[in-house]
């Protein structure tokens, strides 16, 4: 035999290539360590949407396109009422008026927190009643059309003169006083102002009040009318709160 076959066959291939394998592991541990150490210094936010955007990748979810809101179409613009200096608002409210030969005898009595316009209530109602004529209706909505972009705050009182009055409608002064506020407040709302308006009625309990210097039967007259009571703005332009 020859000599050759009796020593022993050395491997086929590299001998050192199981370091390459090993070098891989190594790089591989190394690079889990590093991203160990990083997320241990991660910002919640930033974790979070490391998270998102992991989890959208794997389970990718169908986007729901949602409508978008248009300023101008879905959300109204609201313009809030100014209140006015009641100065001016005398001056502008005299000036309409001049368009309403049936409020020609309307006075006006100026407070330093109230502008007072009292309407005869002759001019407005039939004795012992409570509804306005078809021309009451047209002045008022002329006062309305000024009453309508403002904010101050408006009440309305009724008042009658000292005669008593019973009948199946107004038992009393008092519903008959009420009843005509309530007709005029109406009114005015229907003008196309839209706050609340307070409506009483004080019957005569106010006629004291009026000089006793005034003849009787021209007492009477101013006794029978309807204040429509414009408040002071407060300061900054707004209205005054109910």
């Amino acid at each position: 035999m020859d000599d050759d076959d009796d020593q022993p066959k050395k491997p086929a291939g590299n001998p050192e290539a199981w370091m390459l394998s090993f070098g891989d592991l190594i790089s591989l541990m190394l690079v889990f360590f590093v991203m160990l150490f990083a997320m241990s210094t991660l910002e919640q936010e930033d974790f979070e949407a490391v998270v998102s955007s992991l989890s959208q990748r794997f389970t990718p979810i169908t986007a729901v396109n949602e409508p978008v809101p248009q300023i101008d179409a879905d959300i109204p613009k609201i313009r809030e009422a100014k209140g006015y200096n009641l100065d001016y608002l005398r001056a502008v409210i005299e000036q309409k008026l001049a368009q309403a030969p049936l409020l020609a005898d309307v006075t006006f009595h100026q407070l330093d927190d109230r502008l007072v316009i009292s309407l005869p209530a002759e001019s407005l109602f039939e004795t012992g009643s409570a509804a306005l004529s078809q021309q009451a209706r047209e002045s008022l909505y002329v006062l309305g059309d000024v009453l309508r972009y403002i904010g101050n705050r408006i009440d309305v009182d009724g008042h009658t003169d000292p005669s008593p009055i019973s009948s199946a409608a107004f038992p009393s002064n008092w519903e008959l006083s009420l009843s005509r506020a309530i007709a005029v407040a109406n009114e005015l709302r229907r003008a196309g102002y839209t706050r609340k308006i307070t409506a009483l009625g004080f019957a005569d309990s106010r006629y004291s009040d009026l000089s006793v210097n005034i003849p009787a039967p021209n007492r009477y007259e101013l006794a029978r009318r309807v204040d429509i009571v414009i408040r002071q703005a407060k300061s900054g332009g707004r209205f005054d709160a109910l």
